[in-house]
């Protein structure tokens, strides 16, 4: 995904925890962060101001490991949404 918006905890530290606590609760962990990772998609597509919906239902979630989750999307103009340029015409109705 070269264009789009991204957001990740790079600790080391923070990731070496984790999955240390993973190697120690198993599966419920693991099914939990991915619990989470689906219902942070479901938010971010709530908060995504709709035109034509196309944004919006480009969101994405998958488990890259136990540890780690993503949420993204490959539409060219999330960033310019995201950080700033989006003209806040209004949703079509």
């Amino acid at each position: 995904m070269a264009d789009g918006v991204q957001f990740e905890i790079n600790s080391a530290a923070f990731r070496a925890a984790l999955e240390g606590f993973l190697a120690t609760t198993g599966h419920e962990t693991a099914r939990w962060l991915e619990t989470l990772t689906a219902r942070l998609r479901i938010k971010i597509m709530g908060y995504t101001p709709v035109d034509t919906g196309r944004l919006r239902n480009s969101w994405r979630s998958r488990m890259v490991n136990a540890a780690e989750g993503r949420v993204s999307t490959d539409i060219s103009y999330a960033p310019v949404v995201e950080y700033g340029g989006y003209r806040g015409v209004g949703p079509r109705r």
